[in-house]
């Protein structure tokens, strides 16, 4: 791809991963230092249970995440479109992959070897200070978005009507945020807005306390 091309890319990324400090040009640079591979409709690009030795960034096209449930079936849980991060954790805790990735249609792909990976990590470079700071947005991303799911199965509580189609309702959720822990996550940063949060009465009073101060 053109440099022109990775600029806008790089652009695109960080308006779904803001990442505070980081110019587009700067995260421009980490993808002019990646091979960037083209997968048809349906071709592999990971495999559940390999050992993850690298991470993917989306430049064009789809990919469809699948992950086995609890009877061995494979469940989609997300077709993640251009621009994205994935199969990062693999590199920051040294887990095997945890989901399936296949091209959904026409598909380029930036890969970032362990090897890079841990040098652009330690670099004081621009490049280096935007993979920090993009990493460390999309992995508190991931948290505030499965935190915000889960407090939202424990809101409507494992008792309300519906019987064995709430349940399987539930574990599918409960699979799908799993998923979104690892990182495969289509909307990291979309907001919980139908979950209603519950205080207990510390976090009442420290809110009360930030108030009174401000």
């Amino acid at each position: 791809m053109e440099t022109s091309e990775l600029k806008k890319v790089a652009h695109d990324l960080l308006v779904s991963h803001p990442s505070r400090g980081v110019k587009p040009s700067a995260l421009a640079q980490v993808l002019e230092s990646l091979d960037i591979n083209e997968f048809e409709h349906g071709e592999l690009i990971c495999s559940e249970g390999e050992a993850g030795d690298s991470m993917f960034f989306l430049l064009v096209g789809a990919i469809s995440v699948t992950r086995k449930d609890s009877d061995g079936a494979q469940r989609e849980l997300v077709t993640m479109s251009a621009p994205a991060i994935l199969g990062h954790m693999a590199l920051i805790d040294n887990s095997p992959r945890s989901a399936t990735c296949r091209a959904a249609g026409s598909t380029r792909v930036a890969l970032l070897d362990r090897k890079l990976y841990n040098r652009m990590l330690s670099e004081s470079s621009e490049r280096g200070t935007a993979l920090r700071r993009m990493l460390l947005t999309s992995l508190t991303r991931q948290l505030e978005n499965a935190t915000g799911r889960l407090r939202k199965l424990i809101v409507q509580g494992p008792n309300q009507a519906g019987g064995n189609a709430q349940s399987q309702k539930t574990e599918r959720e409960l699979h799908s945020i799993s998923g979104a822990l690892n990182g495969w996550s289509k909307a990291e940063l979309q907001a919980a807005d139908d979950v209603e949060v519950v205080y207990d009465e510390n976090q009442k009073d420290a809110q009360r306390r930030r108030k009174t101060r401000s």
